[in-house]
């Protein structure tokens, strides 16, 4: 299914947060920014998802639905537990990284 053109579209640059919602009993999506300072997203735009086309609702909806949503992530603590998993991921991978640089150094020592 492939929805008409001039519905709009998320604006571009923001990011899906990864905070499962709905409107009623529609589900929807938050999109916004992260701010790894405070460890918190802003949502900026409320979408759905059809058939893999994402249209942006915002404008139909309230400001005071987008302030909701913002202040449910914030009270959730989503913000602080996506940056504990990337922080934990980029570990992880400073880790792997360390393991090949030793196991090549091994290799050129004939170790």
């Amino acid at each position: 299914m492939s929805l008409p053109t001039n519905f709009p579209a998320v604006p571009k640059g923001l990011m899906l947060i990864p905070y499962v919602t709905s409107v009623g009993d529609l589900p929807v999506e938050l999109y916004g920014t992260f701010c790894r300072f405070s460890q918190e997203f802003e949502a900026e735009a409320i979408a759905i998802n059809v058939g893999g086309q994402v249209v942006d609702l915002t404008d139909a909806l309230s400001q005071r639905l987008l302030d909701n949503f913002n202040r449910e992530m914030r009270e959730a603590g989503i913000g602080k537990q996506y940056a504990d998993e990337r922080r934990e991921d980029s570990m992880q991978m400073q880790r792997e990284m360390q393991r090949h640089l030793d196991r090549d150094e091994h290799e050129y020592a004939g170790i």
